[in-house]
């Protein structure tokens, strides 16, 4: 669980500090691989999420069905 909450954390901030270059940068192959990384990290935001959510509900049903 907390490797989902650090993959999350680690993949929001690469997110938003890969964004902030693209104003800024005239080079178009550094451009394409900003833009990569940034991809990567919207797939892995996703990834994350879904996961933890995933396991929210897996936690609550094991909790559910622990008590009968």
């Amino acid at each position: 669980m907390h490797f989902i909450e650090l993959l999350l954390g680690l993949s929001v901030f690469t997110f938003i500090f890969s964004l902030i270059p693209l104003l800024y940068i005239k080079n178009n192959k550094i451009k394409d691989w900003v833009l990569t990384i940034s991809a990567i990290s919207i797939i892995l935001i996703a990834m994350c999420l879904y996961l933890y959510i995933c396991n929210a509900l897996m936690t609550c049903i094991t909790i559910w069905f622990g008590n009968w």
